[in-house]
């Protein structure tokens, strides 16, 4: 199994998922991310950090919109300035 995808199955879990669950939404992550790369040009890091960022911000309840045509990584921008209020 790769490393990325046991530590985005943990991560998932710590945020309260089901190990079944978590392992699903590891791939979506993954599967996703590489998309996004490929659609905005940018590292599928980036792309990971950003979905990462998403997906945590919504779990705290957190509204969040961002276009498709917007950046990755100035979504994540938006948060870290958020964040730093």
């Amino acid at each position: 199994m790769d490393r990325n995808f046991e530590d985005l199955v943990a991560l998932c879990m710590r945020l309260g998922s089901p190990q079944k669950q978590a392992e699903t939404m590891a791939r979506q992550l993954l599967k996703r991310s590489e998309q996004l790369a490929a659609e905005r040009n940018i590292k599928q890091v980036e792309a990971l950090d950003y979905l990462l960022k998403l997906m945590i911000s919504g779990r705290q309840g957190v509204v969040w919109t961002d276009t498709a045509s917007e950046g990755a990584s100035k979504g994540a921008d938006e948060l870290k300035k958020r964040d730093s209020k």
